[in-house]
């Protein structure tokens, strides 16, 4: 007797639910956290078939799993599945259950059931990162502090031309210079000690064909006692190409301007103030082309 009140004390002090069933599936016994789990009084749900609360097709999974525990073809069972309160939520759970003989000889089923309503809402909003993590254009990946990649999306794979699995577990000097190795690890000191005012690098990454891609990478770090960095990669190709087109007509103009024959050539922006000044009639006249650059036309002809 004091052993069994030990059971029952044990019973009531665990915070998940527990239930006994009959073998014709009505519930002969629950705990107080099973009461509080569903909403029902104890003596609303002794008696009661469980289909109250799942339903049809979870009660016949089951016994069917119960079947080939008393078969031997598995030791116990677990099933995930979703009940309806008394006020008509309805709540995702889990459960482990087994064969149980009652009094008469009969044999029900006993088990413990865990909401996990929390653990599917983390999973849910697990699953939102990563879909938008998959969605975007942009390369994601992280690497843990020995510098090895610990997860990629498939943009990142389709930058570097690796799949994931030749990725993962490799270190980042696989598609980055010891240079940009040693500049991304400055970064994550600073992030670490929350001096990075900008924690963004260029690089130029090696691709698995043996092309060079300039891209640019925003770091951070994630939260928790591991150290753990965060990257963005974004393929620059395209901005830098756009880059040296305007460098290389800059310095065409410029040269022309700066040469100009007998006369003098200005270039201003929307603003009216000059970007580029020069030709032999500055000279004659005694303006130096710096002097005139980042001047506006206002400033020097007021009238």
């Amino acid at each position: 007797e004091e052993k069994l009140e030990r059971y029952e004390l044990t019973i009531e002090t665990i915070g998940d639910g527990v239930t006994t069933l009959g073998a014709d599936g009505r519930i002969v016994m629950v705990n107080d956290a099973c009461c509080e789990m569903t909403g029902y009084e104890r003596d609303e749900l002794l008696g009661e078939h469980v289909t109250l609360l799942v339903d049809e097709t979870v009660d016949e999974r089951s016994r069917e799993l119960q079947a080939e525990i008393l078969a031997d073809e598995r030791a116990s069972a677990s099933l995930e599945f979703e009940f309806e309160t008394a006020d008509g939520e309805t709540v995702p759970a889990e459960a482990r259950f087994g064969p149980y003989v009652l009094e008469d000889g009969s044999v029900g089923r006993t088990g413990v059931v865990r909401d996990v309503s929390e653990r599917k809402e983390r999973e849910r909003e697990l699953q939102k990162y990563e879909t938008i993590v998959e969605t975007v254009n942009d390369g994601i990946y992280a690497v843990d502090e020995d510098g090895r990649f610990t997860m990629v999306n498939d943009a990142y794979c389709v930058l570097t031309g690796y799949s994931r699995t030749e990725l993962l577990g490799s270190h980042v000097s696989l598609v980055a210079d010891d240079e940009t190795v040693e500049r991304a690890n400055e970064l994550e000191g600073e992030l670490v000690t929350g001096n990075a005012d900008e924690p963004v690098a260029e690089a130029v990454l090696r691709t698995a064909d043996g092309d060079r891609v300039a891209a640019e990478a925003t770091f951070s770090m994630l939260p928790g006692d591991g150290r753990e960095r965060i990257g963005v990669a974004r393929d620059i190709t395209d901005r830098k190409e756009r880059e040296r087109a305007l460098e290389e007509s800059e310095r065409r103009y410029r040269t022309l301007v700066e040469n100009f024959p007998d006369g003098a050539v200005g270039l201003y922006d929307s603003d009216f103030t000059y970007t580029v000044a020069g030709g032999d009639l500055l000279a004659d006249l005694g303006y130096v082309p710096d002097d005139v650059v980042g001047t506006s036309i206002y400033e020097r002809y007021p009238d």
